[in-house]
């Protein structure tokens, strides 16, 4: 720590000017961990979307194979 200050004095001279464990750490955490949940619902929607979207796709080529068969095209 300081060279005149015992490590006692030097927390407390960094709590008053606003330099704690709270400010400095806790709350970036806290905030980070907030992102991190936004972000994980953010992640299952467009995950959810992903599988809807391909879902359509599937039946949509379904109903396209199927009026391709009504006038004899044959669709892989």
């Amino acid at each position: 720590m300081g060279k005149d200050l015992t490590p006692g004095e030097c927390i407390e001279a960094l709590s008053a000017g606003g330099a704690t464990r709270e400010t400095l750490v806790t709350n970036y955490v806290e905030l980070l961990n907030d992102k991190q949940s936004q972000i994980s619902g953010i992640q299952a929607n467009f995950d959810s979307f992903g599988s809807t979207f391909s879902a359509r796709i599937e039946g949509k080529l379904s109903q396209d194979r199927e009026l391709a068969g009504q006038f004899g095209i044959t669709v892989k």
